[in-house]
Formats: C-alpha cells, structure tokens, sequence
C-alpha cells in the first residue's frame, strides 16, 4: 500500500492551500486517474480549524494520502 505524506504546519492558511493543491493535482501513477477532490479539500480544512495532527484520505483500494499536520 502506497503512502504519500504530505506536511502541513496548522497555523498557516498558504501550507493548507499547499496541500489542497497537491490534492488537486494528485494522479494515480499507475493507471492515469485523477480522482475527485472536492471532499478532500473540505476534509483539510476542516482538520486545519479543529488542529488534528493527521488524516488519511483513501484515494482508492491501494492509494492513500496521509496529510501530516505539523506545528512549525
């Protein structure tokens, strides 16, 4: 199972745009799908107020995201 982690620090609105552009952009490298990402995004920010230290999003049966919120 394929994890990519993406760091973004919870006090800044730039670092949560970052990774909502990460998302975005994100295509699976195996079969060439883009999923959609409007739930996702909604998820960041949601996670970004509530100052949760991570969420995981389940791009698929093999493909996950796990967005590591980090103070700095």
């Amino acid at each position: 199972m394929a994890t990519t982690i993406v760091r973004i620090g919870i006090n800044y609105r730039t670092e949560v745009e970052r990774a909502t552009q990460f998302l975005e952009k994100y295509q699976d490298p195996v079969s060439g799908s883009q999923k959609p990402t409007v739930k996702y995004i909604e998820q960041i920010k949601e996670i970004s107020q509530n100052q949760r230290d991570s969420i995981t999003i389940e791009l698929d049966d093999l493909k996950r995201v796990t967005i590591k919120l980090m103070q700095f």
